[in-house]
């Protein structure tokens, strides 16, 4: 149970770090400046000692190794790896690789327990609460745009419609943030007749004949497919929850 719990607090470390708390700056920064990747271990592992404060001492060297593993991880991806969705996918892939080797080398989860780890019982479930709500709004995020970007245009600083895509760009980030975090309640609750009320909602205020935003003129699927990848994450984060909390599925 202590080992799962330790497993379960160092992914909650690690998704706050990489992205509740990792800015465009800090992410786009660490591959041209060593400062910004340092700034990003630092806040893990403040992170990290604020989730295992009343165990520090006593797992501080798994937690180094740890947190060097993810300094390794991500000078490796976002220095020699070019940003796309599967430089993503590798560097979360290779965290999750180092959070579960980190623990078997220093003897903390049995191989024969693995399949375990996700069992949800007493204060678990308030750190599952936590992952996966991270998982859907900020990992969701950084998802939805790596999608996005194979679909992109480059715009031109003479584009008339620059500044206007721009800022409607910021504006869809925050709404898919709101809609993720909507679409996971609704989902987690049974709720799937809001799930489409949520989407209609949004189509209706982009596809209004005379009301097309400047991006939707230029780039349509931009648009379509941000809401599509934004809504997978949403109810795959929701189904889980579900599952998870309740032992239930669709």
């Amino acid at each position: 149970m202590e080992d799962a719990m330790e497993f379960l607090k160092l992914l909650v470390s690690h998704f706050v770090a990489d992205f509740v708390l990792q800015g465009r700056k800090i992410a786009y920064g660490k591959a041209q400046k060593w400062r910004y990747l340092v700034l990003h271990l630092l806040i893990l592992t403040a992170v990290t000692a604020i989730i295992f404060w009343q165990e520090l001492w006593e797992n501080w060297a798994l937690l180094a190794v740890s947190i060097a593993w993810h300094g390794i991880v991500d000078c490796v991806t976002a220095r020699l790896l070019r940003r796309s969705l599967a430089t993503l996918l590798v560097d979360q892939g290779l965290h999750l690789v180092g959070l579960i080797g980190t623990l078997l080398v220093f003897g903390r989860i049995p191989l024969e327990e693995m399949m375990r780890l996700f069992e949800i019982t007493g204060d678990r479930s308030v750190l599952m609460v936590v992952l996966t709500y991270s998982f859907s709004l900020f990992f969701g995020s950084v998802f939805v745009e790596r999608i996005c970007d194979c679909f992109d245009h480059p715009l031109t600083d003479d584009d008339e419609d620059t500044i206007v895509v721009r800022r409607e760009k910021g504006a869809s980030a925050f709404i898919g943030f709101v809609e993720r975090f909507l679409v996971t309640t609704f989902v987690f609750f049974g709720q799937y007749g809001a799930v489409g009320f949520v989407f209609a909602a949004k189509s209706i205020g982009k596809f209004t004949e005379g009301n097309e935003s400047a991006m939707m003129r230029r780039f349509p699927a931009y648009y379509l497919v941000g809401t599509l990848a934004s809504l997978a994450v949403a109810v795959v984060a929701g189904l889980f929850l579900k599952w998870q909390l309740t032992g239930t599925g669709l």
